[in-house]
């Protein structure tokens, strides 16, 4: 996103906005693990700082940041620009497909409780009439 508004509003060529916005990405996240550093797992005796994930996530962001350096070293910005529109609306399309089906399991989950809580509510009801009608038959 930092691209795009260094794109659009501000009118960096990509060769400007793309070193920007690693810049700034990299500072939030320094500012990210300094702030995180200190606090506790709150469900178990650790850090919150998993570093595993970061020994997997690592090698791969360097491996893609390798790749987009030498495209735009070797491609016109106009290409580079499409290379990154591309990648954008497919991960757009792919977040609102894992949203919608994620909305869809919530959905299903719901119904499903309606049904235990309707089933749990005429369970008691009938409970409560044979209750009355057996205390009902006593008083006779």
């Amino acid at each position: 996103m930092t691209i795009t508004i260094l794109l659009l509003i501000f009118r960096f060529n990509p060769y400007e906005a793309i070193p920007i916005s690693k810049i700034s990405v990299f500072i939030g996240a320094i500012i990210s693990y300094i702030l995180n550093l200190g606090l506790k797992h709150p469900n178990r005796e650790a850090i919150v700082i998993d570093y595993n994930i970061c020994l997997i996530t690592i090698p791969t962001i360097l491996f893609g940041t390798i790749i987009g350096v030498t495209f735009i070293n070797v491609l016109p910005s106009y290409i580079t620009l499409l290379l990154m529109t591309f990648v954008l609306i497919s991960l757009t399309i792919t977040t609102f497909r894992k949203a919608f089906r994620l909305s869809q399991q919530e959905k299903e989950k719901e119904k499903k409780i309606e049904k235990i809580l309707e089933l749990k509510q005429s369970s008691i009801t009938e409970l409560n009439s044979d209750e009355f009608n057996n205390n009902s038959n006593k008083k006779l």
